[in-house]
């Protein structure tokens, strides 16, 4: 269950090979989303083991991908909307199951 694109066990992520934003580290490459082998999903830095870069997405996300349409953040415009589903088990009453 790797999800890294080299490696003959990978299943991949919807989205994983599409820059969602600037890594918060080394500045130079965008982040894309990946996913650990506990099932976290997280943006990772293209340039891993170099660069460390990392923010991890809500345990409680059963699953993300990066929507094909291209949707942008419409402050900054640089950064990708991901698309979120959560388990309702593991969300507050009233919060939306996807975001």
């Amino acid at each position: 269950k790797c999800c890294e694109p080299n490696c003959k066990l990978a299943q991949g992520v919807e989205g994983g090979d599409v820059g969602v934003c600037r890594c918060p580290e080394c500045k130079s490459e965008k982040l894309v989303l990946k996913k650990s082998k506990a099932g976290n999903y997280y943006l990772g830095c293209p340039e891993y083991p170099q660069c460390n870069g990392a923010i991890w997405l809500p345990n409680a996300a059963k699953s993300v991908s990066v929507p094909d349409n291209g949707s942008s953040c419409r402050t900054c415009a640089d950064t990708r909307l991901l698309d979120l589903h959560f388990d309702h088990r593991n969300v507050l009453p009233g919060m939306p199951l996807r975001m």
